[in-house]
């Protein structure tokens, strides 16, 4: 149990390399258990998937990326490779038929919604 005397408590401060590097590690390792979104059955839509681990994965790998690229602070690419491969795969696993099934007045709108449930104007 921590306490205010434990050691644990007084670790040195990592790095923001290191816990963007840890972030994408836990992400990685949650997108190889998460089901695809085409696996789930009508009752589990809205559930975390595979495609939104990815997405969450790109968005840290870009943000690390770009800070390093833009504060000169280290070699952006393997970051900014890492944000793109991510985002090819989360895009590729996307259900594009949300775009399709409502015409073009109304895809965005139907993005947001599940099926069975009636959107408020």
């Amino acid at each position: 149990m921590l306490d205010v005397s434990s050691a644990e408590v007084y670790t040195p401060r990592s790095t923001q390399q290191q816990i963007i590097d840890f972030i994408i590690g836990d992400l990685d390792t949650a997108a190889a258990k998460l089901e695809k979104q085409s696996q789930l059955s009508p009752a589990e839509l809205g559930r975390v998937t595979q495609g939104a681990a990815l997405a969450l994965k790109a968005r840290a790998a870009l943000y690390q990326g770009t800070w390093l690229k833009y504060h000169v602070e280290g070699d952006p690419t393997a970051m900014l490779t890492a944000a793109i491969t991510a985002g090819s795969n989360s895009l590729h696993r996307m259900n594009t038929n949300l775009y399709r099934d409502h015409g073009t007045d109304s895809s965005y709108k139907y993005l947001f919604i599940l099926l069975g449930t009636t959107a408020k104007r």
